[in-house]
């Protein structure tokens, strides 16, 4: 596909954008008009370097509060009003300056009265309250947001949820639960949370899927949602001063 002679960057006040983030850390943001007409055989969206690719796209507003999450239990949180609207056919920018062998796992808006949940390769899971992560500026090192171990795996993903609704986990292996948010436990940002996910010896989680019930309750009146089978979690809480990072 060839770029326009020319493309205005800048968004009209109040549209909406798509946010992009990729595994190195890169995001980007385009207004939402630049994907007005799409053709069969596809648009550009993003130019990515070599060996990068995409982990997380988001529509939002030009402000909104993000927080990305890194498979090494680092976290940033702060605003897309720092990241310039850019072009379909332009690349990103820094969004979180990685350490050696890390790499991004999640990107997500956040909103009011949210939590960020996190979960591990070997099915270790929690929340945490996002005033916990104070807004920092794009670009920069992030605060730890989960305890890394040889028992509970890299994270594998982290994304923002709501008390009330659910979350359904998949394996590598293709297995899959679905459990209340309301039975996971709220921890402290630099802890290791713990199993949401029960799995077999060489088993991971592959993927998680947040589900709004509010949808659900729409698609299915008077419909009743059981437990997840295989899964564990505390109602224990934790309030304590945490370092920064």
């Amino acid at each position: 596909e060839p770029p326009p002679a020319a493309e205005p960057e800048e968004a009209p006040p109040g549209e909406r954008c798509v946010l992009f983030c990729t595994r190195r850390g890169e995001i980007k943001k385009s207004p939402l008009s630049r994907f007005r007409n799409i053709r069969g055989s596809g648009l550009i969206a993003m130019d990515l370097e070599k060996g990068d690719e995409l982990v997380a796209v988001k529509l939002g507003k030009a402000d909104d509060a993000l927080i990305i999450v890194t498979e090494r239990g680092q976290s940033i949180h702060f605003s897309a009003s720092e990241v310039r609207a850019r072009s379909r056919y332009a690349g990103g920018i820094r969004g979180i300056r990685l350490q050696p062998e890390d790499r991004v796992v999640g990107m997500d808006i956040i909103h009011p009265d949210s939590y960020l949940f996190t979960v591990s390769l070997k099915g270790y899971g929690k929340l945490t309250t996002l005033n916990r992560y104070r807004p920092q500026r794009r670009g920069g090192k992030g605060l730890r947001t989960f305890r890394v171990t040889d028992k509970t795996g890299r994270v594998a993903t982290g994304l923002v949820a709501q008390p009330g609704h659910d979350i359904m986990l998949i394996s590598e292996k293709g297995i899959v639960i679905r459990t209340t948010l309301d039975e996971v436990s709220v921890q402290g940002r630099i802890t290791q949370g713990v199993t949401v996910m029960r799995l077999e010896p060489e088993d991971v989680v592959a993927s998680v899927a947040y589900v709004d019930n509010r949808a659900s309750a729409r698609e299915a009146p008077g419909g009743k949602k059981g437990r997840a089978k295989g899964s564990a979690a505390s109602g224990e809480s934790e309030d304590k001063p945490e370092p920064e990072s």
